[in-house]
């Protein structure tokens, strides 16, 4: 009885070891899948900055200014410019926060835009400037 005891022990023992050697391989293993989808993911996002795109941001930040100063839209005389700085908050919202997101995730130029000009209606300077 006894040896079946320690011959039952014996097995456990080295079917823990085994399973705390499986666990260390497997912790390994995540971090350096991890890594290898961080490094993939700044390629992807790196790849969505072509030129391309880039010169959507550039008609983008062109378009967002000019309905800024429209009579429809914020009515300013400079646009972005607030005073005599860019309107930094402004920018990073409706461009980088709405738009450039929209994008991104695949919905068209056309529905971005009409994305940020209801974002921008619902702000409480535009609802002042068009109290109707």
């Amino acid at each position: 009885m006894k040896r079946i005891v320690y011959v039952l022990l014996a097995g456990l023992v080295v079917f823990c070891v085994y399973q705390a050697r499986s666990l260390r391989l497997m912790k390994s293993e995540l971090e350096r899948l991890k890594a290898d989808l961080a490094g993939e993911t700044k390629s992807l996002a790196l790849q969505q900055f072509t030129n391309e795109r880039l010169d959507e941001v550039r008609r983008s930040v062109t378009w967002l200014d000019e309905y800024y100063q429209s009579p429809d839209g914020l009515q300013r005389k400079r646009g972005l410019c607030d005073g005599d700085r860019i309107d930094a908050e402004g920018l990073t919202a409706w461009l980088f926060g709405t738009y450039l997101r929209l994008r991104i995730d695949g919905a068209p130029e056309g529905v971005a835009r009409q994305t940020v000009i209801d974002a921008i209606r619902r702000n409480p300077d535009w609802q002042r400037l068009h109290p109707s």
